[in-house]
This record gives structure tokens, C-alpha cells and sequence, in this order.
């Protein structure tokens, strides 16, 4: 009995110690929503090493710790947190925060103008150091995230010319004030499946109503984060809002966001 005991603990030490985990030896700060999205994927978020995400973070994981973070952290917040791993979005004004901090381990991701997988990519680029015992764990969810690839790859989208505009379209017609021309979902359905789109090779412009008019039956698209599911509202002829949570942020949650884009009537052929 005193045997088979020992040998059940012995195999539950075991497989805490080869699951999944953030580096014990470190403790981790999120204000980067590729990376923290990446946590919430991999079940990490109630990780013992987690100290905090983003406020502006919305995950599911109510237990989570929550900051209201980037430029306007408090001194004393960044001393709390000198000697732990702090990922953060591409900011000059919060790189230039956390330079001139105590903060030793902070660790920009760079997602500006990726596709979503590009950027997914990069997000498991910069987490990987700080994880132990996940090689199972990403060596399965990135065959899930090329096979959506693959399948995305073999769509044909209608030649039509689809604007998208960074939130909603009010119920008046009134638009947003910039356009989505050249990163996340846009840029990758523009470079890999040719979509007709607004002509510009910067990531987001001011609307040119002398461009716009020059487009022939254009589609226009608000896009924004809905709080659980896909939402597409038609607001006017060839007007739509589209909604699904966390499609404005880079990473999974934008690959995961295309993919249930595609499958609306809407971007189908035989739509």
C-alpha cells in the first residue's frame, strides 16, 4: 500500500514537472496581446509565474490579474516589477517607459504590418524562451494554425472591392476615420488570395474620398471586437459591421477571426 502510494506521488511530481509552464525561475508581466492570447491558448494564464496581463487584455480567465498598463504605469508599479519579464506591444513611448525604469527584462514584440500567422509566428518567437516543458503543446497548436492556412489559402474570394475600416460604421452611414489598408487580416488576404482592396502599402490611412470614388462598387466593413462570437450587421447596401473578440489585436486570435471571416456569405463566390 505504502508503495503504491509513493509510486502515485512519485508520477504526480513527474507530470508537474514535465506540464507545460512558464520558467519558475521568472516572473512575467503581459501588456502584449499576441502574447497574452498565446497564454490563454496554452492554458497558462492561471500560471503560478503569472503576475499580471493588460486591463485592455479580454481573455476569459476571470482569475487573471489585471493592469491597467502601458505609458501611464506608476513608478512604483515598474519598481514591483524590475526584475520580472515584461512582454509589450511595439511602443515608442512605452519602450521609452521602461528603459528609463529599473525594469531589466522587458521584451518588445514586434507585429506592426505582419499577417496574422506572421504574427502569430512571432508571438511563439518571443514566448518560447519563457516556456518549459510546451514542445507538445506548440508542436500541436502550430499544426492547427497551418492546417487553418492551408484551408484559408484554397479560398477564392468574389472580385469585389472590400474597404475596411477600423470600427463600426454608424447606423447614419457615418465611417470611421481610418482605414485598415495594409496589416492583420487585410494585408493577408490582399498579398495571398489577391483580394480588391484600398490602394495603399501603409498599415492604416485617413480615407481619400478621390480614391474611394475611383473604386468601382466598393464594400465597406467596420471591423470590431465583439464580446463572444462572429457578428455581421448589414447597415446599408453594401455597408456591413463585422464583429469577433479580439480581431483587432495581432496573433491567434486575428488567424482564428479570418478564418470564421471566410466563411461568411459575404466572401464567398457562391455568395
Amino acid at each position: 500500500m505504502l508503495r503504491a502510494f509513493s509510486l502515485a506521488l512519485f508520477f504526480i511530481t513527474f507530470e508537474g514537472a514535465l506540464a507545460c509552464k512558464l520558467v519558475p525561475s521568472k516572473t512575467y508581466v503581459s501588456f502584449s496581446a499576441p502574447i497574452t492570447h498565446l497564454l490563454e491558448e496554452l492554458k497558462l494564464l492561471e500560471d503560478k509565474s503569472l503576475e499580471a496581463i493588460s486591463n485592455y487584455h479580454s481573455v476569459q480567465n476571470s482569475k487573471v490579474k489585471k493592469l491597467h498598463g502601458g505609458i501611464f504605469l506608476a513608478p512604483k508599479k515598474l519598481m514591483q516589477m524590475k526584475d520580472s519579464i515584461v512582454f509589450y506591444d511595439e511602443s515608442r513611448e512605452l519602450s521609452r517607459t521602461l528603459k528609463h525604469s529599473d525594469v531589466k527584462g522587458a521584451v518588445e514584440v514586434v507585429t506592426r504590418e505582419l499577417d496574422p500567422f506572421m504574427a502569430f509566428n512571432a508571438s511563439v518567437q518571443k514566448l518560447s524562451p519563457s516556456l518549459i516543458g510546451c514542445n507538445k503543446e506548440l508542436s500541436e497548436l502550430k499544426d492547427k494554425i497551418d492546417l487553418i492556412k492551408k484551408e484559408v489559402l484554397n479560398k477564392n474570394l468574389p472580385k469585389k472591392t472590400f474597404i475596411f475600416y477600423l470600427g463600426k460604421i454608424s447606423k447614419s452611414g457615418k465611417k470611421p476615420k481610418l482605414l485598415i489598408a495594409n496589416d492583420g487580416i487585410v494585408k493577408f488576404l490582399k498579398e495571398k488570395l489577391s483580394m480588391l482592396s484600398y490602394p495603399s502599402n501603409l498599415a492604416y490611412v485617413p480615407p481619400s474620398s478621390r480614391i474611394l470614388s475611383g473604386l468601382s462598387k466598393p464594400i465597406s466593413i467596420g471591423l470590431y471586437e465583439s464580446r463572444e462570437k462572429l457578428e455581421i450587421t448589414e447597415v446599408s447596401t453594401d455597408s456591413y459591421n463585422i464583429g469577433f473578440p479580439n480581431s483587432l489585436k495581432p496573433g491567434i486570435t486575428q488567424v482564428y477571426f479570418l478564418e470564421a471571416l471566410l466563411e461568411l456569405k459575404l466572401f464567398r463566390v457562391d455568395g
